[in-house]
């Protein structure tokens, strides 16, 4: 259930809009690399779901584990209008001290010496 989960939020997380405006099926109709994409996605997953079996290492799915599947991955659509409700400022000073985390990482992987495995 993990990996259609994973999927259903890719799925409705690429729906998102990167210029702040909140109709996120504005122009959908005119996209249809968007639509294909989005189709060839959907379709992989249930064919994995359903006939992947011991190659994926997967199980079929219940009608309820598919709708919850579903519903968690259409929850990124609310969360994503709530995100573009922050300003950009407010929510760059939030993450401040985790991208001085991040970097500093950054830094220490770059320092250490690099180990060759033969």
């Amino acid at each position: 259930m993990a990996s259609s989960h994973l999927t259903s939020i890719l799925i409705f997380n690429s729906s998102r809009r990167i210029d702040n405006k909140f109709n996120i099926l504005e122009g959908l109709h005119r996209n249809w690399l968007f639509i294909a994409i989005t189709t060839i996605m959907i379709g992989v997953q249930v064919l994995i779901i359903f006939i992947g079996g011991e190659t994926f290492s997967v199980t079929r799915l219940t009608g309820a584990q598919w709708a919850i599947s579903v519903v968690l991955g259409a929850l990124c659509i609310p969360f994503g209008f709530l995100m573009h409700l922050i300003p950009d400022e407010l929510l760059g000073k939030w993450f401040q001290p985790v991208d001085r985390a991040i970097e500093a990482l950054v830094r220490r992987v770059r320092r250490s010496p690099s180990v060759i495995v033969m």
